[in-house]
């Protein structure tokens, strides 16, 4: 019996019922896991604030004037600094700063280790030996001395610092991605599409990669605040993002030791905005584990 066509309100009333499915999901999401949803919150008006923030404030967070150490008031919400600079304008572009570094040391980071993990633990053997004994001299050390070494070598710019702390995070992925490959490939349908004769390469990225996914985002999302600790720790140390480019740890080291008595909101204003970024992303890394953890969704 031929079928007939569906309908154009057919197919709409199937598009709203998706729609609908999507935002009941995400609003059950929502109520199970409420830290997650203040974590998620909270970044949202952090990137907000970072990408509009040439329409939040009026003021350049590198221009010097006459007006030094101002407390906050109505002209300047968070007063100025020794140099006369607006301290919010230095906040909020300091985010950007902070927030760029964090993104992409995270991605280029967890997806080096997720590549090599995905590869070594697969073909097994002295390369994946070789390679996890890599991954355990550099576990070996602690993650600001590496990052400290590097910057040290290569030179101080916002390029070295991603690149310090993008290495720094390799090992973390890797020894996550890696575990669950191991149990990925002894999987039925990976020896079935070796038996089918189905390329090396094949299986790794369209059998094995899809289902590491969730380990991945779940690494991702924890480590983006720690990315972004390290920053501020090497800019804290004089060895992060160069002057004058606003910077949360670069604030911090200005200021903190001459003038936290004599001005603290200096110093107060970027910690508070370094601390509710990484209290965000630790909310938010926690509510992805639950949600993807397959041992933990249903607590």
């Amino acid at each position: 019996m031929a079928t007939t066509p569906r309908s154009a309100s057919t197919e709409r009333v199937g598009l709203v019922r998706k729609g609908q499915g999507f935002w009941k999901t995400l609003l059950l999401s929502a109520r199970r896991k409420p830290l997650g949803t203040a974590g998620a919150v909270i970044l949202l008006l952090v990137v907000a604030s970072a990408v509009f923030a040439p329409y939040i404030t009026p003021h350049d967070p590198n221009a010097i004037t006459t007006a030094r150490l101002r407390p906050p008031s109505a002209e300047h919400w968070l007063g100025t600094d020794h140099l006369g600079r607006d301290v919010f304008a230095r906040v909020i572009y300091g985010g950007r700063i902070s927030l760029l570094v964090g993104f992409l040391s995270t991605i280029l980071g967890t997806g080096a280790g997720a590549v090599l993990a995905l590869i070594s633990a697969y073909w097994g053997g002295v390369w994946d030996n070789g390679v996890q004994r890599f991954m355990d001299i550099l576990w070996a050390f602690p993650s600001l001395i590496i990052a400290l070494v590097i910057v040290t070598v290569l030179g101080s710019s916002t390029r070295n610092v991603i690149l310090a702390i993008a290495i720094v995070v390799v090992p973390l992925a890797a020894r996550v991605v890696r575990s669950q490959v191991l149990i990925v490939k002894e999987m039925e349908y990976v020896k079935a599409a070796q038996a089918l004769g189905a390329s090396t390469w094949r299986i790794l990225f369209f059998h094995v990669a899809p289902n590491c996914v969730a380990p991945y985002i779940i690494v991702a999302t924890a480590t983006l605040g720690g990315a972004i600790v390290t920053e501020a720790s090497l800019s804290f140390l004089g060895m992060g993002i160069p002057p004058p480019t606003p910077s949360w740890g670069r604030d911090l080291f200005g200021t903190a030791a001459n003038y936290a008595e004599l001005a603290p909101w200096i110093p107060i204003a970027p910690g508070v905005a370094l601390s509710l970024a990484v209290y965000g992303f630790n909310l938010l890394g926690d509510a992805v584990r639950d949600l993807l953890d397959p041992r933990l969704r249903g607590r």
